[in-house]
Formats: structure tokens, sequence, C-alpha cells
């Protein structure tokens, strides 16, 4: 199983045994997180999170979710999206 999720949410990255976490298509930019809901923009795994989103702050963390928290508390709108317009 573990096999099928590897296969399934991650590609191979710049060395044989990196593995990256698969994208997804986004209005607002041009790619993000397979896991992040593109209407709510939240996580959709958080209690089941991979290793890396764990171990944030650590290197490969999800800069995005820390830069839409931080703009959504700023702009006291819980519903804030940022746009590359």
């Amino acid at each position: 199983m573990p096999d099928d999720a590897e296969a399934r949410f991650t590609k191979k990255g710049r060395t044989p045994k990196e593995r990256i976490l698969r994208h997804q298509a986004d209005e607002h930019f041009i790619t993000i997180c397979r896991f992040l809901d593109t209407n709510t923009r939240t996580c959709t795994v958080y209690d089941a999170r991979p290793g890396i989103c764990r171990e944030f702050p650590g290197q490969g963390r999800c800069g995005y979710y820390d830069f839409l928290s931080f703009e959504r508390r700023t702009q006291d709108d819980p519903d804030w999206i940022a746009t590359t317009d």
C-alpha cells in the first residue's frame, strides 16, 4: 500500500531516491499542492498529512499555506485568496 501511495501522490525528484509531492493546476498560482482544496484553500489531508508536511518548518515546507494563513489573519478575512494579478 505505501508503494501505491508513493506512485499516486509523488513523482521522481532530481536524484533517484528523491520523491516530490505531485501538484495540481491552480487559477491563482500555476500549480499548488495536490492536497490543497482549490475552493476553500485548506489542506484536505491535514490529519494524515505526509511526513514532509509534518516536519514543517524544515526544508520543503508548504510556503503557500504559511503565506495564505498569514494573509488571512492580516487581512482579517478568513476567505481571502491571494492572486498573482
